[in-house]
């Protein structure tokens, strides 16, 4: 589905196509890719003022060896650095090896992306703040899977996938965005297990539709409340349609957090996402778009009322490519949230941003 954003399935292509070859014999080939993120933003009210950081930048690299006309084995090794603050942080972001027929569809082990990351979310085509509505996180096995094994098959119109973690996640790993909703979620014990699948059908005439559920199996979430034996549901839907260098993208995703005693936790959350974009003939893209997520905790003990909220949010913005690996950008974006506890205030925040990003 990350098709659906024009803006985005060209990052895609030149961050692979144009990746740099380091060997090719007797059928093996060996390819280095990366990808250099550079940016000024002002977020309101986090107290730093206009600050310049380098986080998301990414090295990596691909080996893969023919084994006949049509089995393929390979390997994907992908490093991300975060070098916000001076803080020098390396670590594997990806990292799978994977066993792929034209014929039978692509087998793939180990810390990869999810199903649900796979469909959802090319609605907007943003580079920094859109993308609201899609609620991801490692919590919900919807970000990304630090063990798993994944089967996807695809060919001119359909893809489908199915995924299943092989293991326990790392509690330390859970970072949901600041979009999470899920409260409970924010730290976790133990995933025990997700499932997941996934499709989408792609038309001749411009229209894409796909669809993702995924469920996670927690032995134990600690948050405001602790709870045991919790289910993470979250099934989401996205449809797509271009014409000419119009795209325009549209999402919606349900998130049910429950335990299995007595609703001790229960949470829902609702989110539906637009988003545009304008290709013109010079390298420029124009795109905006329009979130809203809703929140609401009825889990045992607590008031209702007290747990609702609302947030809106827009985000518009412009980049520029003066060449397939090169994207500058500027972006604006708000938010406001509404809570329906009586006499609990709005609250509204601005961001900016401009930066470049290089792929090779």
């Amino acid at each position: 589905m990350k098709k659906l954003v024009l803006a985005a399935a060209i990052a895609a292509v030149a961050s692979n196509a144009m990746a740099l070859e380091v060997y090719n014999a007797d059928g093996a080939t060996v390819n280095v890719f990366g990808e250099i993120r550079t940016r000024l933003q002002s977020i309101e009210d986090d107290n730093t003022g206009s600050k310049f950081d380098m986080g998301g930048s990414k090295l990596g690299v691909e080996a893969k060896y023919a084994m006949n006309d049509d089995l393929t084995a390979g390997g994907y090794l992908r490093y991300g650095f975060d070098l916000n603050d001076g803080d020098n942080n390396v670590k594997v972001s990806k990292g799978y090896v994977y066993l792929s027929s034209n014929k039978m569809g692509t087998v793939t082990v180990g810390k990869q992306g999810s199903v649900y990351d796979s469909f959802i979310g090319g609605y907007d085509a943003s580079t920094l703040y859109g993308g609201a509505a899609k609620m991801a996180s490692n919590a919900a096995g919807t970000d990304s899977i630090e063990s798993g094994i994944t089967y996807k098959w695809s060919n001119d119109s359909f893809t489908v996938m199915a995924q299943h973690s092989l293991a326990a996640e790392d509690a330390n790993t859970f970072k949901p965005a600041e979009t999470q909703p899920v409260k409970a979620a924010m730290a976790s014990e133990q995933l025990n297990k997700t499932f997941a699948l996934g499709g989408s059908w792609s038309s001749d005439f411009g229209l894409t539709l796909g669809g993702a559920y995924t469920l996670a199996d927690h032995d134990k979430l600690t948050g405001f409340a602790t709870s045991k034996n919790v289910e993470i549901k979250t099934v989401g839907f996205e449809a797509g349609y271009s014409i000419n260098a119009v795209t325009l993208g549209a999402t919606m995703t349900q998130i049910d957090t429950e335990s299995d005693k007595d609703k001790e936790l229960l949470t829902e959350s609702n989110s539906f996402g637009l988003g545009v974009a304008y290709a013109f003939e010079n390298g420029v893209n124009a795109f905006a778009g329009y979130d809203i997520v809703e929140t609401e905790d009825s889990s045992k003990g607590i008031d209702k009322k007290a747990n609702e909220d609302e947030t809106k949010s827009f985000n518009i913005g412009v980049d520029y490519r003066p060449h397939p690996q090169v994207k500058t950008f500027v972006e604006y974006a708000r938010a406001k949230t509404s809570y329906e506890e009586t006499g609990k205030k709005s609250k509204t925040q601005d961001k900016w941003g401009v930066g470049v990003r290089v792929y090779f």
